[in-house]
């Protein structure tokens, strides 16, 4: 069964003011709607293989601290909260991870009324771990229309490009690196050595994304970077933005590894 990374999900106290910083610099992106029943609503950039940013935002505050969704609880502080994996079949993972002892909330309904009024339908499933020093596991989607279906719908608004690495830093990188490749049914983590020697990088990768692992000495494990390759035509390669928290890297082709 194949799983995707699908998206990342960036708390802005504006996601309208961090689109308008897209679009600024080139990119296509999109007001996407309200979800009615948690009090948020969102603003999106995609990308060729249907990856993209989410800038989510309150605008019910009372609403979003009283919803059960997971994701929900977690938009304290402004910047990167969360990834999501893709799936096509979310009964068969559910089933697979908890005969792995994993501990799962849903899959749970979402659903988003987008401003030409219709409805975007999906299900979501979270891994129920507090263990990660405030980084939780991602959480995986399963939308209601097909991949062609979205890609169709999503056509004039999918940049030219691709989210090709996503950076977490933290103080013991390899335990959380082991723990999500174990998640994902992969290998041990690939390790790196710096040039100078000094320090041990850990990264896993999937079919249209790498996640890095790097030491840090923050007190937390935090999604530090997202880096997105883009066309030559566009105003922001080599450019890196800061946006609300939010670290965003422009390049030509994906990041190596060496």
């Amino acid at each position: 069964m194949e799983i995707q990374f699908d998206h990342i999900v960036h708390y802005c106290s504006s996601p309208e003011r961090v689109m308008d910083q897209f679009i600024d610099n080139g990119l296509k992106a999109v007001e996407g709607g309200v979800h009615a029943n948690w009090g948020t609503y969102n603003c999106l950039c995609f990308f060729n293989n249907l990856s993209y940013i989410e800038w989510i935002g309150i605008n019910d505050v009372q609403q979003s601290k009283e919803t059960e969704n997971p994701l929900i609880k977690q938009l304290k502080q402004e910047g990167f909260v969360q990834l999501a994996f893709r799936t096509e079949n979310m009964n068969l993972l559910a089933k697979n991870l908890k005969e792995k002892g994993y501990q799962l909330l849903g899959p749970l309904p979402g659903s988003r009324k987008k401003n030409d009024g219709s409805e975007l339908k999906w299900s979501m499933l979270f891994i129920v771990d507090d263990h990660h020093n405030s980084l939780p596991y991602p959480f995986f989607i399963q939308w209601e229309e097909s991949f062609f279906q979205r890609k169709e719908t999503l056509k004039n608004i999918i940049n030219e490009g691709e989210i090709s690495y996503i950076n977490i830093n933290g103080p013991d990188v390899y335990e959380l690196a082991t723990t999500w490749a174990k998640l994902f049914g992969l290998q041990e983590p690939l390790r790196k050595s710096s040039n100078k020697g000094n320090s041990v990088s850990y990264h896993l990768s999937f079919k249209n994304c790498t996640i890095n692992f790097f030491p840090a000495t923050n007190a937390h494990t935090q999604i530090h970077e997202c880096g997105i390759n883009v066309n030559n035509g566009l105003a922001t390669i080599g450019r890196s933005l800061i946006l609300e928290n939010g670290h965003y890297s422009f390049i030509k082709k994906s990041i190596s590894l060496s």
